[in-house]
């Protein structure tokens, strides 16, 4: 379990995307490389049809992650 030693401000996010995921294999590596992922922690179900994710992490970090998610 990871502490907020700095007491940041913690931004939540809960969200389902329809669109197109194939191919799956290869995006599990593409996730980890996104922009603040080492920072977000939470849960994303991936499916052909889409993605349902509930994140948190510091504002900074977060929306980072959720546009390079966007982008792929």
């Amino acid at each position: 379990m990871s502490t907020n030693p700095d007491h940041l401000p913690i931004l939540n996010a809960a969200f389902y995307m329809f669109t197109d995921m194939s191919p799956l294999h290869d995006l599990t590596s593409r996730l980890e490389t996104l922009p603040g992922a080492e920072h977000v922690r939470g849960s994303l179900i991936l499916s052909y049809e889409g993605i349902n994710g509930m994140l948190a992490s510091t504002p900074e970090y977060l929306e980072a992650f959720l546009e390079g998610l966007i982008a792929l």
